[in-house]
């Protein structure tokens, strides 16, 4: 087990399936005045990082003091597979989860990944973990498309227990110019990441409805694909039953009735 010396730092960890609005989630929280948000997916809590762990804490204690922040807010959506192994080297924790509709997240992979099979696998395997992770009382639920209507609402509901509360000034975060993926004095730049720099620096554009987002070919599609998959159909109606047991989200309810498959 790994020693670390900042046993009194507290962590905020969101993560999720990728492509469920983690990044624009996570920025408008992390804007808060009292939280450091780490501005890069550092893969902390990834096996390929075990042996900078330290190295990255330095990094990111050091940051936070300097802006005199009391809390840190890290976004690596893979992490959802390690809440277990944070648990266990991050005394203080807390955590976040960013949910969206399987049918928009399948179609927003499979742009990525240009294949539906892999897409779905991955919604699939990450909407498992997302659920394992739901039932313990340190993890809380960000629906993306409800977020986007209530973000200040949002952020006090999911901070409560910290006594935080979301300030007007921060809707306007977008105008305090971050530089997304930055390591050190180099970049690690990528078209991927370009678009991520993209969105962690403009405003939170409020969903309107599948429909508007998507092609109806596209949303048929993905409709089709997991309706043929019913592992995966039982997995995304089992989530969206959990959701609907969230005090935020059941008093919101009608952000889940697209979920029709």
């Amino acid at each position: 087990m790994q020693n670390l010396k900042y046993t009194n730092e507290f962590f905020f960890f969101l993560a999720g399936c990728g492509h469920t609005g983690s990044t624009i989630i996570s920025r408008f929280f992390g804007s808060h005045e009292q939280i450091y948000y780490v501005p890069r997916e550092s893969g902390i809590l990834l096996a390929n990082r075990y042996h900078i762990v330290e190295s990255l804490m330095d990094e990111f204690v050091e940051q936070k003091l300097y802006l005199k922040k009391k809390y840190i807010l890290e976004k690596t959506p893979r992490h959802i597979w390690h809440f277990d192994y944070a648990r266990k080297i991050f005394p203080n924790n807390f955590f976040i989860v960013s949910i969206r509709n399987p049918i928009s997240t399948l179609i927003s992979l499979k742009k990525r990944y240009q294949s539906w099979e892999n897409a779905l696998q991955r919604v699939r395997d990450d909407t498992v973990m997302c659920i394992r992770q739901l039932y313990h009382e340190d993890v809380t639920p960000v629906l993306f498309e409800l977020f986007t209507h209530k973000p200040t609402e949002y952020f006090d509901y999911s901070f409560q227990s910290f006594n935080l509360k979301a300030s007007k000034t921060m809707l306007n975060f977008y105008k305090n110019k971050l530089e997304y993926n930055k390591v050190g004095h180099n970049y690690i730049y990528n078209d991927h990441v370009e678009r991520r720099i993209k969105q962690i620096n403009s405003p939170i554009k409020i969903y309107e409805g599948i429909h508007n987002a998507f092609e109806n070919d596209e949303i048929d599609e993905a409709i089709k694909r997991i309706n043929q998959d019913k592992l995966a159909k039982r997995i995304f109606n089992d989530l969206k039953e959990i959701l609907k047991q969230d005090t935020f989200i059941s008093n919101n309810v009608n952000f889940l009735s697209e979920w029709n498959f």
